[in-house]
């Protein structure tokens, strides 16, 4: 992979004994085959929660396992940031390259033992050529600034305080592992995917270890006493009051799409903060936005102390009133195969032809783990043994024995890049035709052997059509089931 040698790593070991227990019964795992453990336990292909890896640190090119992509939509976490593929699974990653150094060391070290459902994820670590490159979930729903630019008019409360509780909750959440951010913007958090539901994930954790300097847009976020440091040309180290106040201007944002300060330089946005020359809220005469902008009036106090700590933003009867009234997922279990169906089709409509050297199995009604095992092995001599090979299968195929083709694909098939709102429009069009409704007859004709469950999944529309709404709702319920 190169002339140039990797240096050893100094890191300590990820947290990841637990799972590497669990699976020792089923062979070997590659330190390059990704899976993951759902809170229910049970091993899922898809979206990694935790990595298997026998070591902390894979000694090599990590292109040697991931390629590079062009055709989503770019990542702006940073600078170092790029889209990877998983040449097996074909899940999408980030891949963040970084220098090899004492800071980055800091920052693996710390970020490799932090797990919130709210923080984006590790999944593995390369080293090579003295750089590392940390692969990590990836998010395509766009920043939270993008959202309030696009759909601020169209969020409604419940959905702004879905929002608001999950950043409280992860920042709370570094603030317990003695984490102060220091740098948070709207630009700070991420959407997991495109659906309506709005889970976010922290995704700049790297700026807190790493970055020394703030770009003058972050500063606009900055509490008095960072600013004025700034232009003192200080540094001092971020609180937790700090980091209050960015969340206070996050806040105010978010809910009203609303500058408090809007200097036109950076010395006079500062006197504005510091003489509280604050623009004036708009006035929306309801409970929800009367207890909200109180709160944000005790996030954003000039005076340090007198801001309100996280503990007490968590405990208020605004945040807890809303914990109590969160809806309850559900599955409708009739709409399952149809929306593996409409699935598998988009997949095969948007194919990269990866998967091709799966299409001898095409036709062949139920694949035992052995016929697929030798397809890999054969597919990815250059890359696993043998018993990589049937590890990665194992996981594929779960406790199930066979599997149908359809379902094969699925598994091999990233979900978050084929479900979007760009892809779901295209597909809809061709599906039905350039219809208005996508019916029974459009589908049926390629899927004899699945008459009975479609024809049970159209009974639950009216009139057994599917019009554009519905087939987003859908697809993002799909989406999340995963």
């Amino acid at each position: 992979m190169g002339a140039c040698s990797s240096k050893k790593s100094t890191l300590k070991c990820l947290n990841l004994g637990n799972l590497q227990n669990n699976l020792i019964s089923e062979g070997p795992a590659s330190p390059t085959l990704i899976f993951s453990k759902r809170k229910d336990h049970k091993l899922d292909f898809n979206y990694a929660d935790e990595v298997i890896q026998p070591t902390n640190v894979i000694e090599e090119n990590y292109l040697k396992y991931y390629n590079q992509i062009r055709h989503l939509d770019k990542v702006i976490q940073n600078q170092n940031s790029i889209i990877v593929q998983h040449i097996l699974t074909r899940q999408i990653f980030i891949a963040e390259v970084l220098d090899h150094n004492e800071k980055t060391n800091n920052y693996i070290n710390r970020f490799s033992n932090l797990f919130h459902e709210n923080l984006q994820e590790f999944v593995e670590i390369y080293c090579h050529c003295s750089q590392y490159t940390i692969i990590k979930n990836y998010c395509n729903g766009g920043s939270l600034e993008s959202l309030i630019l696009n759909e601020s008019k169209h969020l409604t409360i419940h959905q702004k305080q879905v929002i608001l509780r999950q950043i409280f909750n992860v920042v709370s959440y570094l603030h317990s592992k003695d984490i102060v951010h220091g740098n948070l913007t709207l630009k700070s958090f991420e959407i997991v995917d495109q659906s309506s539901k709005f889970q976010l994930k922290l995704v700049d954790l790297h700026s807190t270890f790493i970055s020394d300097k703030k770009p003058q847009l972050k500063l606009r976020y900055s509490s008095p006493q960072l600013l004025q440091a700034h232009l003192d040309h200080q540094i001092i180290e971020p609180t937790y009051e700090d980091d209050i106040w960015s969340l206070g201007i996050i806040g105010v944002r978010l809910v009203y799409n609303f500058q408090l300060f809007t200097g036109n330089s950076l010395r006079d946005f500062q006197e504005d903060v510091l003489q509280e020359r604050r623009n004036q809220i708009p006035f929306i005469n309801d409970s929800f936005h009367c207890e909200i902008q109180d709160l944000f009036n005790q996030m954003i106090e000039v005076n340090p102390q007198n801001r309100i700590s996280m503990i007490e933003i968590l405990e208020s009867s605004l945040m807890n009133s809303f914990q109590l009234n969160l809806p309850q997922k559900s599955n409708n279990i009739i709409m399952v195969p149809l929306q593996q169906i409409l699935f598998y089709m988009m997949a095969e409509m948007f194919s990269d032809n990866s998967l091709e050297y799966l299409a001898q199995l095409k036709n062949t009604k139920r694949i035992t783990r052995f016929q697929l095992a030798t397809l890999v092995r054969k597919q990815f001599k250059h890359l696993y043994n043998q018993s990589q090979s049937l590890f990665a299968v194992n996981q594929i195929f779960k406790s199930q024995q066979e599997l149908q083709y359809i379902e094969l694909i699925v598994r091999f098939t990233d979900k978050r890049s084929i479900i979007t709102k760009k892809n779901l429009t295209k597909a809809f069009q061709h599906f039905s035709n350039q219809q208005q409704y996508l019916k029974l007859n459009d589908i049926l004709p390629f899927f004899q052997e699945k008459e009975i469950p479609l024809k049970q999944a159209f009974k639950q529309f009216s009139q057994e059509k599917i019009d554009i709404i519905q087939f987003y709702a859908l697809m993002f319920d799909y989406l999340k089931q995963q």
